[in-house]
């Protein structure tokens, strides 16, 4: 015969619907209010603020073209593409985070998963932007690796606790 699920359980949604016994790695069933509130800010907060910065991305798409000199046609379709497609893979993997977390109690395992990797793809884009964009005088992208390091961070501490 199942037990009664704490109330703790009903009450907080995302990944820490899951008693903390169950959780893998949190054994610490007193920490359990703490991993609720942590994931049902942290992760929302991250994925709200990664589908925001992947919208902010690609709205000022014609003006950093423009602000990149004359160039030849391809080139400047070729740089509009690829300017919005991260803008769009942005939104995605915010929204894949957001998405995970809300259905976390329905699969803890792969809500687990797909949040670590969604993290992970966020910091190697915020890697590689530092790498390449950290030069430039447009402070969007100087500012871009805080952004997606910050919510990548948001991520896990939600995820891990």
């Amino acid at each position: 015969m199942r037990r009664a699920a704490p109330a703790a359980t009903f009450i907080c949604g995302g990944l820490s619907g899951i008693k903390a016994r169950d959780r893998p790695n949190d054994n610490d069933v007193p920490g359990h209010q703490w991993d609720c509130a942590m994931d049902q800010i942290l992760i929302p907060m991250a994925g709200g603020i990664v589908v925001l910065w992947g919208f902010a991305h690609i709205v000022p798409t014609r003006e950093v073209i423009r602000s990149m000199g004359p160039m030849e046609p391809t080139n400047r379709r070729i740089v509009a593409m690829e300017w919005v497609a991260e803008g769009m893979a942005l939104m995605f993997i915010g929204a894949l985070a957001l998405v995970a977390w809300a259905m976390a109690p329905a699969g803890l395992m792969l809500a687990t998963v797909v949040l670590t990797l969604c993290a992970a793809m966020l910091a190697i884009m915020a890697a590689w932007t530092a790498i390449v964009g950290f030069a430039t005088k447009v402070l969007p992208i100087r500012l871009c690796p805080f952004v997606l390091t910050a919510a990548a961070a948001l991520i896990l501490i939600g995820t891990f606790g």
